[in-house]
């Protein structure tokens, strides 16, 4: 049983590969491209290649799929407030093929028509589309309406698709035990294994081992925390925590056509009183000061812009 301030137990990699994703699969792809080259030196080294490939394709193919859910769930916004935008036009269209059966003002115009053109799309997502199903029921069996009924509820289908792949996208942008999550787990312990299987081939030489190993980028990575966010329109989002040392480093990527403001605050529910902009498509290298008082220790980002969802990277070098 190992004494207290042993570190025997500890996996030197799990620093590394939490530092990031992307920083996760560089490391796991490094090593196992070079296990493949030196198969034919060892037999026990082809073994571990055997073991660990699947391991790295497991990882890798997560960290593309995550990566890719950033760009999808911004694309179903987009599509679905592009839809959102024609429907008071597509509305005047079902009105006119209304009134062309019913006068405007009769009895069946106002209990088809209540509430006007705009309480198709003046409400919540959901209400609007209550608000089609409700006139596709009060049609019901109107013969001089079918029509009408078939273009509602063609269009309908379509609303209710889009409004369920945003919600979907959503879900899948995770900051919790995701699919990622346990692809970087697996490789984290399999680099662990991997290394001790390494041991033994090498032992005594262990500068040997070392050079299936990319250090430099692993020494970097244990000083590194990359954190990506999506900032919906006309909100701001908590992105991490720090307790600031001196000689932290910060970069920042703005990975969407759409200025961000980031700045610190002592309570994340309450907004910084000063801001950080990182324009459009920026890229910027601050230290913590420049975000506020170094005495905050959360970071928040703040998306003013009324129709485009924010995608920041934020990367902390720590001292």
């Amino acid at each position: 049983m190992a004494t207290r301030g042993s570190n025997l137990e500890k996996n030197p990699f799990k620093r590394a590969m939490e530092s990031s994703y992307s920083v996760a699969g560089q490391i796991s792809q490094f090593v196992d491209d070079i296990l493949d080259t030196n198969q034919g030196v060892d037999t026990r080294i082809a073994d571990l290649y055997t073991y660990y490939k699947p391991i790295n394709i497991g990882l890798n193919k997560a960290v593309i799929e995550h990566n890719a859910s950033f760009n999808q769930r911004t694309a179903e916004t987009t599509d679905i407030k592009t839809f959102e935008a024609g429907i008071p036009a597509e509305v005047k269209i079902w009105w006119k093929k209304l009134t062309d059966v019913y006068n405007e003002g009769t009895t069946k115009y106002n209990i088809l028509w209540a509430g006007g053109n705009t309480s198709f799309y003046k409400s919540s997502r959901q209400t609007n589309i209550d608000r089609m199903n409700t006139l596709v029921t009060a049609i019901g069996a109107d013969a001089s309406l079918a029509a009408l009924k078939t273009i509602v509820e063609n269009y309908l289908t379509t609303y209710k698709a889009l409004v369920k792949a945003q919600t979907s996208d959503k879900t899948s942008v995770q900051t919790g035990k995701s699919d990622i999550d346990i692809a970087r787990d697996a490789a984290t312990n399999g680099l662990w294994y991997v290394y001790s299987g390494l041991m033994m081939v090498y032992l005594p030489v262990v500068s040997k081992v070392i050079a299936y190993f990319p250090m430099e980028l692993i020494y970097k990575a244990n000083k590194m925390r990359e954190y990506r966010l999506l900032v919906p329109m006309a909100s701001s989002r908590k992105i991490c925590i720090r307790r600031w040392k001196t000689g932290d480093k910060i970069t920042m990527v703005n990975n969407r056509e759409v200025d961000l403001e980031i700045g610190l605050t002592a309570d994340s529910s309450v907004l910084p009183t000063t801001w950080y902009t990182l324009p459009a498509n920026a890229t910027a290298n601050v230290i913590p000061a420049d975000l506020g008082a170094t005495t905050n220790k959360f970071v928040i980002v703040k998306n003013i812009d009324l129709t485009t969802t924010g995608d920041i990277t934020f990367t902390l070098t720590e001292a």
